[in-house]
């Protein structure tokens, strides 16, 4: 509540394309960064990128093991999606 007895206005939601402010702040920052830190973030995308390839690689085949999906491939599979929607922000 403000001095005035009114309580403050919400802003406004936006609308549209989110900002690209944060990703732009972080890649300045990350410019900054040691060649180590940078070496050890690298390996650590291509690490995620290749295990999530693995996990779908494996969905799919117990999928095409006996025609139908199997319980066990389910959280791999939601897994292996979420993960991809993360890195690429989707």
């Amino acid at each position: 509540m403000s001095s005035l007895g009114t309580p403050p206005e919400s802003p406004e939601p936006k609308r549209g394309l989110p900002s690209l402010g944060g990703l732009v702040e972080y890649l300045a920052t990350a410019r900054r960064f040691s060649p180590n830190a940078k070496l050890f973030l690298g390996y650590a995308l291509m690490s995620q990128t290749g295990s999530g390839i693995w996990t779908v690689m494996f969905n799919l085949y117990l999928r095409d093991w006996d025609g139908r999906l199997e319980p066990v491939a389910e959280p791999a599979g939601a897994a292996a999606v979420a993960a991809t929607a993360t890195t690429t922000g989707r």
